[in-house]
């Protein structure tokens, strides 16, 4: 995707012209027609200020990344019954403002978790738009947290850190009397959105689609859940069955650690981290068709880094563990089976879904009870500790959840801010407790420690105490 095309796209798209949605957005369009409950797919971001935040910068900063960014100007009304990108030339979004400062600490962080929950729970109105809206707490004289919510169509979780990361940008240029300096953008997501459909023509699409087919084959349709032996009854793993909100368990892995098997394998945190879990899976379940369900980012250009839209979702990440293979095995088929997702990432998986069902190969993404995600904040600058949601955790182990939601029995979320990698396992208390919970990190951590110290380990060697692998 050239400038000068991107450029002539530009043009267009603010002509008059109905502009496509993305493949990702038809996809999300449609979950959100067939959401349990308006607001399901809603999207927000918590970002602690560690400062008492003037709500009058704060509303200017989100004024002026409205006007950079065409994604919150957007909304999606239909024509004939098909849904098409509007972007507005303004858009007026005033910034509620919560104070909580005369409540006690423990009331006043109670407060807030309330008062946002119900801020994500709204829906909104795609079809006339604003797709977001803003709050910021104040919370004492030394801090503060902004909470921006937005729908699934126009934002996912790296639109969230751009968002977070330039509204840092703009306030320190502010204060110190400066104009912000942003990284320069060459396109917006409606010129993505003409490209892809353009690029993605039904011959391309049908090419990814085999490949997801082949790489999917022969994939059971119900998974067992790791450290409880399996589930007697297929609907147990469906994720709308998760009627309890989860838990959260925090975790750091040693840096020595991670450095040394990033130094020995050449491997990336992201792939070390998914490989560990797919080895804790496999020796939990006994089962060496590893399937976890992963995300994508769907920015495999450098032009698309600094845009905010929706570009990412999920994806399946199934690696090949028979045959007691040593740990360097694992990470080079997880490594593999990742750059399969990199390069097939632009078609959706409710299509690829489709494709594989209609192969023969049943198989739904609800039978997939674990989940690994990676967030990092590379795109810009950042300032460690600015940030709820990348942010090491003060110490390990049990923690409230910045927010109420989890798709799978367990989800693995790894930060890296790129000095330190953390976690957060997100467990359902219906199939998991605490002491579980617990139990898989140090698992986690204990197959970690030992590839570091000799990659040549094979999976059976690998040391998992806590697991219930079935006899």
């Amino acid at each position: 995707m050239h400038s000068k095309e991107s450029h002539a796209m530009a043009q267009a798209t603010t002509g008059g012209i109905r502009v496509p949605l993305s493949l990702v957005q038809e996809q999300m369009w449609n979950l959100q027609r067939w959401a349990p409950e308006p607001g399901f797919y809603n999207e927000a971001l918590r970002h602690r200020f560690p400062f008492a935040a003037d709500p009058a910068a704060v509303a200017g900063a989100l004024d002026l990344l409205v006007q950079r960014h065409e994604s919150l100007r957007t909304s999606f009304p239909t024509f004939g019954g098909v849904p098409y990108q509007s972007i507005a030339p303004a858009v007026d979004v005033p910034l509620e403002v919560t104070d909580l400062r005369h409540l006690p600490p423990a009331q006043r962080e109670a407060e807030m978790r309330a008062v946002q929950a119900a801020d994500v729970e709204a829906p909104f109105d795609t079809f006339g738009g604003p797709a977001f809206r803003a709050r910021l707490f104040l919370l004492d004289d030394a801090t503060s947290e902004l909470c921006l919510v937005l729908d699934h169509l126009v934002a996912d979780a790296t639109a969230e850190a751009i968002l977070g990361s330039e509204l840092d940008d703009v306030l320190a240029a502010w204060a110190a009397g400066e104009d912000p300096a942003l990284a320069r953008q060459e396109l917006d997501y409606a010129d993505f959105a003409v490209w892809q459909r353009r690029w993605m023509t039904a011959e391309r699409v049908g090419e990814h689609e085999r490949y997801w087919v082949d790489a999917l084959r022969g994939m059971a349709p119900v998974r067992p859940v790791p450290y409880l032996g399996g589930a007697n009854d297929p609907m147990a793993l469906a994720s709308s069955e998760l009627t309890a909100p989860p838990m959260q368990y925090d975790f750091v892995l040693p840096d020595g650690v991670v450095g040394a098997l990033r130094r020995r394998t050449r491997t990336s945190p992201f792939v070390i981290g998914a490989a560990a879990v797919a080895a804790v899976v496999a020796r939990a379940t006994g089962d060496g068709d590893t399937v976890l369900l992963t995300s994508a980012s769907g920015r495999d250009r450098s032009e698309l880094d600094p845009v905010v839209g929706l570009f990412g979702g999920t994806a399946v990440l199934r690696v090949d563990l028979s045959g007691d293979p040593a740990f360097e095995v694992v990470l080079r088929r997880a490594r593999r089976a990742m750059l399969g997702i990199l390069e097939h990432q632009q078609v959706p998986m409710a299509r690829v879904f489709d494709a594989v069902r209609a192969s023969g190969t049943v198989l739904s993404p609800l039978a997939i009870p674990v989940a690994v995600h990676f967030f990092h904040a590379a795109h810009h600058r950042w300032v460690p500790g600015t940030s709820v949601v990348a942010r090491p955790p003060e110490r390990e182990g049990p923690a409230v959840p910045e927010l109420p939601e989890a798709s799978k029995p367990l989800e693995f979320r790894f930060y890296d801010d790129g000095t330190t990698l953390w976690g957060k396992l997100l467990h359902h208390p219906d199939k998991y407790d605490g002491r579980l919970a617990a139990s898989v990190v140090a698992d986690l951590k204990a197959v970690l420690a030992a590839a570091a110290g000799d990659p040549m380990l094979r999976l059976s060697q690998l040391p998992v105490p806590a697991a219930a692998v079935p006899a």
